[in-house]
């Protein structure tokens, strides 16, 4: 983290906001003054939150305290694009809590069914709202290029105990992205979401205990561009071939350089409508039944020249290694459920065939084995021509 921090010397020309941590009742124009800092470094009597700081007096511990993932996609947005240009970045966040504390009233009742009506009793920074009103409200005026969204452990959190589908999340957080791109008035805004890294190490890859995360990461996907979708000039990095421990547990891995490589990327194709690079991983095109073979296609321009199957392999903050356990040879990156994903059920390798821009995928029995939720991943789908990892954004 230190040597990351120090890069930047090399952008004198980057603006930091840290927005303190407060909540309020009611939306406020402008921001309080009795909230927490996640810094106070720049100036021992003076908090860093609240105002707008150099790149000189962010140097150092300020920057460390500062969103890695923000910084490091912002980073390689000028490294590919944008140069010296002047860019702002803007951190307001608070950990462990729910998309409804970050949503406007108006926000919760615009999502309908299954969300108005039914959040879930929060406390303290997880009421409904109250993140909205004091950390978001007052940015309304402020025009942005992006925004950057890194959340949904705490509502999986919540999904295992009010058993609450996929579409509860799905709904809420795109009522939050109109909401939020409504009262700024300045048009879609790029909208680009991490998917939630895996949340137990390698070795629990088979386990049991049910985490609530896989339904987020189909409801944050559903928040990317597709057809048919409520939410435009948006992406979503995928990150669950992404694994390792950081000195915050299995929940933040320590890669972040590959996260925000894969957010910037995603920008550079949203928000700067560039397609000098490959912006995603594999995307789906089509899947048909065909003689007892699933048929997957894949689009070719997120081919990279052909797919392949690849072993998922990381490394702890600690140096130790989190390496896929039965990886591509035994767990391929392929499960199938016959009742509407109550259950789910894994191709084995022999039953997988890539070749090309095309999975298949044998439905014979035997080539079935019965699985546990997934929350890691032992392998990925990615490119031949290693441009990029399994699912940058689909």
């Amino acid at each position: 983290a230190t040597a990351e921090a120090a890069t930047i010397s090399n952008h004198p020309n980057f603006r930091f906001f840290m927005t303190e941590r407060s909540t309020s009742p009611t939306p406020l124009f402008d921001f309080s003054s009795s909230g927490s800092c996640d810094s106070s470094y720049v100036n021992k009597s003076l908090s860093a939150c609240n105002r707008w700081l150099t790149a000189a007096e962010a140097a150092g511990d300020y920057v460390e305290a500062f969103s890695a993932v923000c910084y490091m996609t912002v980073r390689d947005i000028a490294k590919l694009h944008t140069g010296d240009r002047p860019i702002a970045l803007i951190q307001s966040a608070w950990g462990g809590t729910r998309v409804e504390a970050w949503m406007a009233a108006a926000d919760i009742a615009a999502a309908g069914a299954p969300v108005t009506g039914n959040v879930p009793h929060g406390s303290g920074p997880n009421e409904q709202s109250v993140l909205y009103n004091a950390m978001v409200a007052p940015w309304d005026p402020f025009s942005i290029r992006a925004m950057l969204w890194y959340q949904g452990e705490a509502n999986a959190n919540e999904l295992t105990n009010h058993n609450q589908s996929i579409s509860y999340y799905a709904n809420a957080y795109q009522a939050m992205i109109a909401g939020w791109r409504e009262r700024k008035g300045v048009g879609d805004f790029a909208v680009l979401t991490v998917q939630l890294p895996p949340s137990v190490n390698s070795s629990m890859a088979a386990s049991n205990p049910i985490t609530g995360r896989p339904e987020i990461r189909i409801a944050e996907m559903e928040a990317a561009a597709h057809p048919g979708g409520a939410t435009h000039v948006s992406g979503t990095a995928v990150t669950l071939d992404l694994g390792g421990s950081s000195a915050w547990g299995v929940d933040h891995p320590p890669n972040k350089n590959e996260i925000a490589r894969r957010l910037a990327l995603q920008a550079l194709y949203v928000a700067y409508a560039l397609q000098t690079w490959t912006y995603s991983g594999p995307v789906l095109e089509t899947a048909e039944v065909s003689a007892g073979t699933i048929v997957l296609k894949f689009a070719g321009w997120s081919a990279g020249g052909g797919l392949a199957l690849r072993d998922v392999k990381a490394a702890n903050i600690d140096g130790s290694r989190n390496d896929c356990v039965q990886c591509c040879a035994k767990a391929p990156p392929f499960e199938l459920s016959a009742d509407g994903g109550k259950t789910w059920r894994r191709v084995s390798r022999a039953a997988t065939d890539v070749a090309g821009v095309t999975v298949k995928l044998a439905l014979a029995p035997s080539a079935l084995v019965a699985e546990a939720e997934r929350a890691a991943a032992d392998a990925a789908l990615d490119r031949l021509d290693g441009t990029g990892a399994a699912g940058d954004g689909m």
